[in-house]
């Protein structure tokens, strides 16, 4: 069974997953959504509901049926005239484990979503306001920003959160990776808990996120975004490269 990863291009994240795919001799099949129509061809026919066919470049082929996962590196897979029916058929693969489908990521990535799911999955959140009413944002703020620009677009206010320091939680499947104060630690029972709900209503099977502890010990959510991977991968000890590989190849076991 093949792991396809789209992505639009390399980079160390990418290469170290490979690599430790390659090692596990698990068939990989990589490719740019860019190269989509010309070196990048989907052969799909409907038979007894179900699809059945190929995926192709000019060096590398995988039958539909022996796709395990599905790694999206960027949000989308190919452009807007394409993706509906791109996405549509290999999302109709019930077998495949996505991480993420597209469509879910680009949910996800909505920054008044995070937030309401966030509050709606037991996360602590500051009071936000989002507006682009002066008159509003003088009230929310009392006053404390410059809001010259306000009017001309939506912006978003917090209340402040005195930062004791920051951490960030990676989730890959069933398993979380704190780092804070620069050093892994144990995830709290009540932030995974909640994060694991986050990401069950968001439909993910892979998320990161970042946090601000304050002084009393209260861990508010600030943000979900992907790209924290890379960065976190850097640190010494980092457990994710292996856990992510588990995660792709999860389908066959």
């Amino acid at each position: 069974m093949t792991v396809v990863i789209f992505a639009e291009r390399a980079d160390a994240t990418i290469d170290a997953v490979v690599h430790e795919l390659r090692r596990r001799d698990v068939p990989v099949f990589l490719a740019d959504p860019n190269w989509f129509p010309d070196q990048l061809v989907l052969d799909a026919e409907l038979s007894d509901a179900a699809w059945s066919g190929w995926l192709c470049t000019a060096g590398q082929s995988v039958v539909l049926q022996d796709i395990r996962s599905i790694w999206c590196r960027e949000r989308t897979i190919l452009p807007v005239s394409a993706e509906l029916s791109f996405n549509g058929v290999l999302a109709a693969l019930d077998h495949v484990l996505w991480v993420n489908h597209p469509i879910r990521a680009a949910d996800a990535a909505s920054r008044p979503l995070q937030l309401a799911t966030a509050v709606g999955s037991g996360l602590q959140v500051p009071a936000t306001l989002v507006t682009n009413s002066p008159e509003a944002a003088r009230w929310f703020t009392n006053g404390t920003h410059d809001l010259d620009q306000v009017s001309s677009t939506l912006t978003e206010f917090q209340d402040p959160v005195e930062t004791a320091h920051e951490a960030h939680i990676i989730a890959i499947g069933d398993h979380t990776f704190t780092l804070a104060s620069h050093e892994w630690i144990v995830t709290p029972p009540s932030v995974e808990r909640a994060l694991r709900r986050y990401m069950n209503h968001l439909g993910l099977t892979y998320a990161a996120f970042a946090f601000t502890i304050d002084h009393s010990g209260h861990w508010w959510f600030h943000s979900s975004d992907a790209d924290q991977f890379d960065r976190l991968n850097t640190h010494p000890n980092a457990p994710l490269i292996d856990t992510f590989t588990d995660l792709l190849t999860a389908a066959d076991t």
